[in-house]
C-alpha cells in the first residue's frame, strides 16, 4: 500500500505545475542504436518450452514412483497404552492444589 501511495504522490507532483514549476518530465523515444533487437519467437519460446518439458518429465518420474505402504506400528497387544483419563485436568500422579 505504501508503494502505491508513493507512486500516486510522485504522479501528483509531476501533474501539478504549481507544486514544482521548474520540474518537467520529458520523455523521448530511444534511437534504433540503443534499442534491443527483436528476437525471433522461436528463440523466446525455447526457455518456456524447456521449462514445460522439465515439468512433464518430473511429473512422469513422480507418477512411476511406488506409493509407500502405510503400516500400523507394531506394539505389545497385551499392554494398552497409558492414556490420560478425562477428569479435572490434573495428571494422575501430579500435585493437588
Amino acid at each position: 500500500m505504501e508503494l502505491f501511495d508513493l507512486v500516486e504522490a510522485v504522479d501528483q507532483f509531476i501533474g501539478d505545475r504549481h507544486t514544482l514549476p521548474d520540474f518537467s518530465l520529458t520523455l523521448e523515444p530511444l534511437s534504433r542504436r540503443h534499442r534491443q533487437s527483436d528476437e525471433p519467437f522461436v528463440q523466446r519460446a525455447i526457455p518456456a518450452s524447456l521449462g514445460a518439458l522439465g515439468l512433464a518429465v518430473f511429473a512422469l518420474v513422480l507418477y512411476w514412483l511406488p506409493i509407500p505402504e502405510i503400516r500400523e506400528p507394531e506394539g505389545n497387544p497385551g499392554n494398552p497404552p497409558n492414556l490420560v483419563q478425562p477428569g479435572n485436568g490434573n495428571p494422575p500422579n501430579g500435585p493437588t492444589p
